[in-house]
Order: C-alpha cells, then structure tokens, then sequence
C-alpha cells in the first residue's frame, strides 16, 4: 500500500516467478537429499579394483548451477577420483594382496548435506506460502 495512492495493483507474474524460482531450490535440496542418501546407503560398498578399473558403487556429488532468470539447477557429477582401497581380504571381490575399493565417501559430509538440504527445502516451501499468501490478500483487493 502506498500512503499517497492507496492500494498498488498485484503483479501476479512476479508472485509466479517467485514460486518457480523457490520451486527449482525445492527441486535442488530434493536432488541433493537423494544423493546424499545413496552415497550414506553405499559407503561401506565394495567393488573389485583390477586392471579394468573399479567396479562398486561410484559416489556423486550434486553441482547447482545458477539459471538465467533465477532459480537453479542441478547436475549429478561422478566424486574422482571414485574409490579409495581398502585392506578386506575376506571379501569376495578382494584381489590377490586382499585390497579391494570403497566408495569415496564418508557418512559426515553426506549428513550435513543431508542437512542442509532439508532446510533449503524448508526455506523454498515457506517463499512458497508466503507468496500463496501475498496472491490470496492481493485477490481480495481486487474483489
């Protein structure tokens, strides 16, 4: 409200673009909970290390890129390098001298990104509601 012209007439393409570009935050901190998660579910997966290469679970890691316009988006990217040897001579996939590859990743970086993740989404659902919000009274004006 302007205090000289009263009432200013509602942009309704703005509150749109807003929920898209919260929307794409929403649909970054999905992607990058999900990774997260797989990376938790394989850390302790192991894949034979020969001459091929590595043949287990490869880690990835979540790159958001900046949209013109506003909003993200988000691309999968293979961790390198993929896995680190470890001494598991028990293991099936394990070679003569027992060593075998792990994922390169661990459990804390993975949580806090698990973290993170949920209070960006927590953040893109309250624009959201306020936008929602700002329409509905902005609506009612018009009435």
């Amino acid at each position: 409200m302007n205090a000289v012209t009263g009432p200013q007439p509602c942009d309704n393409a703005a509150i749109l673009e807003t929920m898209r570009i919260a929307a794409s935050g929403m649909r970054a901190a999905a992607t990058r909970a999900a990774n997260a998660s797989n990376n938790i579910a394989n850390v302790h997966s192991a894949g034979a290390v020969n001459e091929d290469g590595y043949d287990g679970y490869v880690p990835t890691q979540v790159v958001q890129l900046t949209q013109e316009g506003g909003g993200v988006e988000t691309t999968l990217e293979p961790r390198s390098p993929a896995y680190r040897p470890a001494y598991q001579p028990s293991h099936p996939a394990a070679n003569e001298q027992g060593i075998v590859g792990v994922p390169n990743t661990d459990y804390v970086p993975n949580f806090v990104e698990l973290s993170q993740a949920r209070m960006a989404y927590a953040a893109g659902a309250a624009v959201i509601r306020t936008a929602e919000q700002m329409a509905r009274v902005a609506f009612s004006m018009k009435a």
